[in-house]
Parts: structure tokens; C-alpha cells; sequence
């Protein structure tokens, strides 16, 4: 898909209806704008960026920890829980 967008003098531009329908953007959103490997700017929605970087900091967790099941994760917040409880 190609789009093209015109820049005004204070450095704004629209964006045009169809990357703003891709990206899942609306009124209040915030844009990224990221530099990949090979120097192409690439424009995403912030929310899908912060989300995929929080996700690549916990990848492995859940293993180290035995989680397999909300369940399992619900039982921990409780324990974590109770523990603060007998200690406070």
C-alpha cells in the first residue's frame, strides 16, 4: 500500500484514512515511529509497539515460574497475596 500525505510548514501532516484504518488508529492515539535495520522508518500505532516490547521482556516467564493456566496465575497473586498479609 502506498499513501502519500503532504506536510504542512509547522511539520504536520494527516494521515491518510486507509493507514489510519490499518493501524487501528483513532482521535487520541498515539504514532510511533521506528528506525528499523536496514534504516527504513517504519510507522506503527504505540500501543501494538509498547505492548509487543512488554511481552518480549516477560517471554519466558511463565516457564521459569510453571504457569500453565490462568488459573495457575490467579493461584500465585493469591499466595503473593496472603504472604503480604501474614508478613504486614
Amino acid at each position: 500500500m502506498i499513501e502519500i500525505a503532504t506536510m504542512t510548514t509547522k511539520g504536520q501532516i494527516t494521515l491518510p484514512k486507509e493507514i489510519r484504518k490499518a493501524l487501528n488508529l483513532k482521535a487520541g492515539d498515539k504514532i510511533a515511529f521506528v528506525t528499523d535495520e536496514c534504516g527504513q522508518m517504519v510507522i506503527a500505532n504505540a500501543k501494538l509497539i509498547t505492548y509487543e516490547m512488554l511481552t518480549s521482556k516477560f517471554e519466558g516467564i511463565a516457564d521459569r515460574l510453571n504457569l500453565k493456566t490462568d488459573d495457575d496465575v490467579v493461584d500465585m497473586i493469591k499466595a503473593i497475596r496472603k504472604e503480604d498479609e501474614d508478613n504486614g
